[in-house]
């Protein structure tokens, strides 16, 4: 129970600031920065069905493109404009719940190991 317990904390608190901090940062950088104009374009390619286009710059896992395919498909059953969701708003959010899952697995990873004291 006290692990359900924390890890609800966790995913709570990760939720609430995470998503206080995308507000905030798409409201002050409405266009892509650093690296996300080549991390749009390609997850934008994988919206439009193009898995074999690859942009060589890009060095890092596709798992966000899969991601984001995935949630333009579920904005897409539930009536949106095909492709509308494949934005970068959208990716971002899904930069941010990745955040959330990677901080509850942390927590439960902790919980079950404990805290090393040195």
């Amino acid at each position: 129970m006290q692990d359900a317990l924390a890890l609800s904390e966790a995913a709570g608190l990760a939720s609430a600031l995470g998503g206080l901090a995308l507000l905030r940062f798409n409201a002050e950088v409405p266009e892509p920065y650093m690296d996300e104009p080549f991390h749009l374009q390609q997850t934008q390619k994988y919206c439009a069905g193009d898995y074999d286009s690859w942009d060589p710059k890009i060095t890092t896992f596709p798992g966000l493109y899969y991601a984001g395919v995935a949630v333009s498909k579920a904005y897409d059953l539930m009536g949106a404009e095909a492709g509308s969701a494949c934005n970068l708003r959208t990716l971002r959010g899904v930069n941010c719940a990745f955040l959330v899952v990677s901080l509850c697995a942390m927590v439960l990873y902790y919980k079950k190991r404990g805290f090393a004291s040195k």
